[in-house]
């Protein structure tokens, strides 16, 4: 017998070209959709600098992410398991 486990997330999508910031909930996985400089990124219990460091769109980062704020333009998702 094969189990199949299905995994849900919950995302949210931040674009509205302008600054955004979120850090009203904990997230697990950041998404970048368009090349993403954050001018804040924190990853709770992440060691070394998230943020001023430019992310090409289709990366994925994983951990526990606490804040953070991109710049006009630039779009990301947010995803809560």
């Amino acid at each position: 017998m094969k189990i199949l486990q299905l995994a849900v997330w919950v995302a949210k999508m931040v674009s509205d070209g302008s600054a955004q910031s979120v850090t009203t909930e904990t997230y697990y996985a950041v998404q970048f959709i368009t090349d993403c400089t954050p001018t804040v990124f924190t990853i709770d219990g992440g060691d070394g600098t998230f943020s001023s460091i430019t992310y090409s769109a289709g990366i994925i980062v994983y951990g526990d992410v606490r804040t953070i704020t991109c710049g006009v333009g630039e779009a990301f998702i947010l995803y809560k398991a």
